[in-house]
């Protein structure tokens, strides 16, 4: 004879593991992006940084104020992810009134070197990032993250993991076109 108990520890794995799957498929089923993520600087000029041995107004040359859009991409030679997403940002390099920042993070120059030598240097402007300073005070969680800012100098999108052709499509050509509409 099966006690309330016996039932109560059959059932009860089988509700816990259906929370979890619904926790998994519910943000699918709302067409969110996983790789695209909110980020307090969403919105924002983009954060001020200080660092031996880096120049402050880069910051507000490359970065801030008015320009192209920026896409600005956290990236590493040792990282498979950054590899896999280079045609892409190539790709974005060809395009009008878009400029390619890399931060190149915690990585010996030479071997960023050999890395864009290797499959092309899509970028307009690299900086250094040996320590991961910069990285932090821009909130990634990894490499590759990219950041995308508008002509204004404002943050409008970040993603994590390697950029897609929908991303190119749906965050930086419609600011593009934004800024160039009559």
């Amino acid at each position: 004879m099966v006690t309330n108990t016996q039932r109560l520890y059959f059932l009860l794995p089988l509700v816990l593991l259906g929370f979890l799957i619904a926790l998994a498929v519910v943000p699918l089923l709302k067409g969110t992006d996983p790789s695209v993520l909110n980020s307090p600087l969403i919105g924002q000029q983009a954060p001020a940084y200080t660092a031996d041995g880096f120049d402050p107004a880069i910051v507000d040359t490359v970065f801030r104020g008015p320009g192209p859009v920026r896409v600005v991409n956290f990236f590493a030679s040792w990282c498979p992810p950054c590899e896999a997403e280079h045609p892409m940002l190539k790709t974005m390099a060809t395009m009008d009134n878009v400029m390619i920042i890399g931060i190149n993070v915690r990585d010996l120059p030479e071997k960023r070197d050999a890395f864009l030598t290797r499959l092309g240097n899509p970028f307009d402007t690299i900086l250094n990032d040996p320590d991961g300073g910069l990285s932090i005070a821009w909130g990634t969680s990894g490499t590759p993250e990219t950041f995308i800012i508008d002509m204004d100098g404002i943050i409008r999108h970040r993603i994590t993991g390697p950029i897609q052709q929908a991303d190119i499509d749906g965050l930086v050509l419609p600011l593009i076109k934004q800024e160039n509409a009559p």
